[in-house]
């Protein structure tokens, strides 16, 4: 049974997580990100944001363990759905996984068969918690 400490303690890394992942991105953009958006009746984007000609909605899952392929799946068709309703044409996802350990390798094949099933353009960021805490000087010093 998980317990309702152990629950609030994945749920602060995971926003941690979201947070230093959004903090990392609007470095690399130089824009600012629009946190927990909602666009009609979807479920909603972590993050959202425009460059140059381009709409970008971002997804952040945070893994204390090694990626699970069926989230990365289910997140993905369910994003590229809401943006086709949409009607988006240059619409891109980044999809960040954080792990709390080092980051693991990643599937080629199963990144493979995403590709080709997914219809909207995505990227995989992968990150380690630990390296975006020290990134932004948050955690032991």
């Amino acid at each position: 049974n998980i317990t309702p400490d152990v629950r609030a303690t994945a749920m602060s890394r995971y926003m941690l997580s979201e947070g230093l992942v959004m903090r990392a991105l609007q470095a690399e953009y130089g824009v600012p990100i629009k946190r927990n958006v909602t666009a009609g009746s979807d479920d909603g984007f972590d993050g959202f944001f425009t460059f140059g000609n381009s709409t970008y909605v971002i997804e952040v899952k945070y893994f204390k363990n090694l990626s699970n392929r069926m989230v990365e799946r289910g997140s993905l068709l369910r994003l590229s759905a809401s943006i086709k309703d949409y009607g988006w044409k240059d619409a891109h996802i980044i999809f960040a996984q954080v792990f709390e350990g080092s980051v693991p390798a990643i599937d080629s094949q199963g990144l493979a068969r995403l590709i080709n099933e997914i219809e909207t353009p995505f990227s995989i960021r992968r990150y380690s918690l630990k390296e975006l805490e020290a990134q932004f000087g948050i955690g032991e010093a």
